[in-house]
């Protein structure tokens, strides 16, 4: 067996939209991998790149949500529900748009431009909007967060498919990323002593000071991220990779408009070399209607659930559908936990953290063996969660013993099951469908886009449940 660990992936679609056609005029059948090979220490930097600029655009949000005590205190429990709303709402939109117009304008322009434009555009406004929090009152502090969840959401919509683009343990070292800020936070928590504050304490703990620091680091980290995005932008591997990924689009463009020839020739070709190599075949796509860009083609399109690759990663859709809203319904409302020691006893802090290295821990044992696991496993650990989410909300309405010991253990157990399935369900889709399709790049870039919305439409339901939450008086 070849060990493909290094090997490029092909380069995966915008962590975006709804629309999902039903599939392009034809299919590429280019590798679509970087030609050259490249020096590990050279890979080792990309990689801890890569690294870094996940880190600083998910550690804002990270800072944030540790202060869940302090403005539980400020402005009720009801306000960290509507900033986690505030956060995970624009994610929807912001993705659908990135889908529908970053491919586009990467053709005309060039990646090599617009990569680095739309991470430093994002990381420089996080750094601004993260250097307002301190003083910032009720109203504003939602705006802010609400910009904050749109910078975000492009920035991991710019990287996730450029780290694509790499070889695979790449996309390994950008998960680490995402986590790695769980440990800044905490750090910083403890040296500033931003925690363990009952009521009375906290204009003491939470002072002006201190935020200003706090929050002073996050935008500094941002700002970090900016430089790493422009060192990694000028690597040999950066711009040999992004070259491959023009190319394919220009492909695709040339495809779609007919310079290839017709469509009904190159679908009859395709058929030919799927009848020859024994391939599944994908389900044949729209003509394209005399359309000859590829923006007019995906207004075109439709949702296709006949789609076979759809219908092959579907019990995985729904899987982590459940799992991510599970885990962003139910910690939005942290701050409502009831504590044995009375209101303002420091408990939601302490779930947030727990929360957040369970999290880590599930996704860490991901890499012990499981020869054996399937999707159908992952779906009854995952109904077991949902079993768990109604217990969490029966506790938080008061409907049982208050223990917080309990409570700190039942949101460890789901969070830790949301990293384990949350990494799982992309690794056990991507090799079924690898498997069904014989490694077709179409198929697994079709795969991609339907997790990555179904995890955007799980944080949209999250939302919408925490308002009507809310609203319901919980």
């Amino acid at each position: 067996m070849v060990d493909d660990s290094d090997a490029p992936m092909v380069r995966t679609s915008q962590f975006t939209s709804p629309l999902l056609p039903k599939n392009p005029p034809s299919i590429p059948r280019s590798s679509g991998r970087m030609s050259s090979t490249f020096p590990k220490r050279q890979k080792i930097l990309a990689y801890t790149l890569i690294t870094i600029i996940a880190s600083s655009y998910m550690y804002p949000w990270v800072s944030v949500g540790t202060q869940i005590d302090y403005y539980n205190y400020r402005f009720g429990p009801d306000f960290f529900v509507y900033l986690n709303t505030a956060f995970y709402l624009p994610g929807l939109p912001v993705s659908s748009l990135q889908l529908l117009w970053d491919e586009q304008y990467d053709l005309r322009y060039g990646i090599s431009r617009l990569f680095p434009f739309r991470m430093m555009f994002s990381l420089v406004s996080m750094a601004v909007t993260m250097f307002a929090f301190p003083n910032a009152n009720r109203d504003f502090l939602l705006l802010l967060t609400a910009l904050l969840g749109i910078f975000t959401w492009t920035a991991h919509g710019t990287l996730t498919p450029m780290a694509g683009l790499f070889p695979r343990r790449a996309v390994g070292f950008l998960q680490f990323g995402f986590q790695l800020p769980n440990a800044f936070a905490l750090l910083g928590v403890m040296v500033l002593g931003m925690y363990g504050a009952c009521d009375t304490d906290i204009p003491k703990v939470y002072t002006l000071d201190k935020r200003v620091v706090f929050y002073g680091i996050s935008g500094t980290l941002a700002l970090i991220g900016v430089v790493c995005t422009a060192r990694l932008s000028c690597m040999r591997i950066t711009r040999e990779a992004q070259g491959q990924y023009q190319k394919d689009l220009a492909d695709d463009s040339a495809r779609s408009s007919g310079s290839l020839g017709s469509e009904e020739d190159q679908e009859e070709e395709d058929e030919d070399d799927d009848v020859e190599s024994g391939r599944k075949p994908l389900l044949r796509g729209m003509g394209n209607g005399g359309f000859g860009s590829p923006s007019k083609l995906r207004r075109s399109a439709t949702i296709v659930d006949q789609n076979p690759v759809l219908a092959t990663v579907r019990l995985h859709r729904y899987v982590l559908f459940a799992t991510i809203f599970s885990s962003i319904f139910s910690g939005s409302f942290f701050s409502k936990v009831p504590s044995v020691n009375g209101p303002g006893a420091g408990l939601g802090q302490i779930l947030y953290f727990t929360r957040l290295f369970s999290d880590l821990l599930g996704r860490i044992f991901t890499f012990l063996p499981r020869k054996f696991l399937t999707v159908t496993h992952l779906t009854i650990i995952c109904i077991l969660r949902l079993l768990l989410l109604v217990i969490f909300f029966l506790y938080v309405l008061g409907l049982t013993p208050k223990n917080d010991v309990f409570i700190t253990a039942l949101v460890g157990v789901c969070a830790f099951q949301s990293g384990y399935n949350a990494v799982l369900v992309y690794e056990l889709a991507g090799a079924k469908v690898a498997d069904e399709f014989e490694g077709s790049n179409t198929a697994s870039s079709v795969a991609t886009k339907a997790l990555n919305m179904s995890f955007q439409y799980a944080c949209f339901a999250a939302c919408l449940c925490n308002v009507l939450g809310v609203w319901a008086g919980i």
